[in-house]
């Protein structure tokens, strides 16, 4: 509350210590960070980037009972998808996965 009643701007680590950022970087490493993460993210299947999304901002927007709900459909269209069965396929097997 005193954020946002005084307007006094933070710096990163105090933005990181209330959780309003998930990470820190070194100066000038922010873009290789960024890019990263975007790869680690892209190494997902895209259904379930999608559905983990949608999950939250529905949570974002909704009541906590409709987001259990929402996240439990969501989480066995995942589940029940062909990529999911590939990559469990791929895991028996010793395989990396695809993007499925």
């Amino acid at each position: 509350m005193e954020m946002a009643l005084t307007g006094e701007p933070i710096d990163a680590q105090r933005a990181f210590s209330l959780g309003l950022v998930n990470r820190v970087v070194p100066a000038g490493t922010a873009l290789a960070a960024a890019c990263e993460l975007g790869e680690k993210i892209a190494a997902h299947a895209d259904h379930a980037v999608l559905a983990s999304k949608a999950v939250l901002a529905r949570a974002r927007d909704g009541e906590l009972a409709d987001e259990y709900r929402a996240h439990r459909e969501l989480l066995s269209d995942i589940i029940d998808s062909p990529g999911a069965r590939a990559g469990a396929r791929d895991f028996v097997q010793g395989r990396s996965g695809g993007t499925g």
